[in-house]
C-alpha cells in the first residue's frame, strides 16, 4: 500500500505480477476497533492472457516471454503449466531437465544466452491437443526469493476433424502426410486418445502383434508409406465407437520423435 494511506485517503492496494489466478472480486475494508464497518469497497479484477491457436501437427511453436528487467547472473527462468508441472528450467550456464515432467522431456528448448537478450521464450516441439493449457514464464532471483517477472500465454491447439457415416462408408482414410522425407528404419505408430495401439508400421511391414484387438483386421496402411510421403490410415468396418482423437508419430531408431499430427474421428450412425 501507498505510504500513510489514512491520512491521505488512498487506500489502494498494488498487486504485482497477477495471472489468471488473481482473477477475483476484492473488498477493501474499512473498520472501527470495535470491528464495525465504516466502509466497503469492491472491485472485480480480470486478468486477460494473450491466447495464441496453433493447429496440431507443427514441428515447433514458440511460447512468446520477453522483459526489458535487467536479469543478474544466477537468476532462475521456469516454465509451468496450468497444473503446475514444470515444462522447463533455466539456471545460466545449464538447463535442469531433473526437474522437468517426463511428459516434456526432449520436447523444449530455449535460445542462447536468454538473461542476456531478455528472451525467454520457449520453443515447444511437436503440439497435440493435451499441449491446450496455460503457460507461465517465472523470473526469480538468485535466491529465489523475490519474483523479478511473471508473464503468461494462453495455448489452443486445433485438432482437424473428419466425419464418417457408418452406414454408408465401409472403410475411412485418417489423412496424415509428413512434409520432410523420411528415412528407412522409422517406425509409425497411430494411437487413440486412451494410447491404445491402433497400426505400427517398422521395419517395412505392419507390427500387427502390438495392435490392440479392438482394431485387429480392420487398419490397413498404403504401399511403402515412407516413400510416398503417405502415412494415412485406412479404419475399417467403422462404428460409432470408432469417434475418436487419432495421433501419427513418427520415432526414429532412438525413439526421438520427428513429427506428430492429429485427426479427430466423428462417426455418424444413420437409421
Amino acid at each position: 500500500m501507498n505510504k500513510n494511506p489514512l491520512r491521505t485517503g488512498d487506500l489502494s492496494l498494488t498487486l504485482e505480477h497477477p495471472t489468471d489466478e488473481d482473477t477475483n472480486v476484492y473488498a477493501c475494508i474499512i473498520s472501527s476497533r470495535g470491528r464495525e464497518i465504516l466502509k466497503k469497497k469492491e472491485v472485480n479484477l480480470q486478468v486477460k492472457v494473450p491466447k495464441v491457436v496453433v493447429t496440431s501437427g507443427e514441428k515447433s511453436f514458440q511460447l512468446s516471454c520477453k522483459t526489458k528487467v535487467h536479469l543478474t547472473e544466477g537468476a532462475k527462468v521456469e516454465w509451468l503449466d496450468g497444473r503446475d508441472w514444470k515444462v522447463y528450467v533455466y539456471r545460466p550456464g545449464s538447463d535442469q531437465p531433473e526437474g522437468q515432467y517426463w511428459f516434456y522431456r526432449a520436447r523444449t528448448k530455449m535460445n542462447k544466452d536468454p538473461l542476456k537478450t531478455g528472451d525467454l521464450s520457449l520453443t515447444l516441439d511437436h503440439l497435440t491437443d493435451k499441449d491446450t493449457d496455460i503457460y507461465t514464464c517465472t523470473i526469480y532471483d538468485k535466491e529465489r526469493k523475490n519474483i523479478l517477472m511473471k508473464q503468461q500465454v494462453k495455448v489452443k491447439v486445433k485438432v482437424p476433424q473428419v466425419v464418417a457415416v457408418n452406414s454408408e462408408e465401409e472403410s475411412f482414410m485418417l489423412p496424415c502426410r509428413p512434409t520432410d522425407d523420411l528415412l528407412e528404419g522409422v517406425r509409425v505408430e497411430w494411437t487413440e486418445s486412451r494410447d491404445k495401439k491402433v497400426h505400427v508400421f517398422e521395419n517395412g511391414s505392419d507390427q500387427t502383434d502390438v495392435q490392440n484387438v479392438y482394431y485387429s483386421n480392420r487398419t490397413e496402411m498404403k504401399e511403402d508409406p515412407l516413400r510416398t510421403k503417405d502415412l494415412s490410415l485406412t479404419l475399417k468396418y467403422l462404428t460409432d465407437g470408432d469417434s475418436n482423437m487419432y495421433t501419427c508419430t513418427v520415432y526414429d531408431k532412438e525413439e526421438k520423435i520427428l513429427m506428430k499430427k492429429q485427426v479427430q474421428l466423428k462417426v455418424k450412425g444413420q437409421w
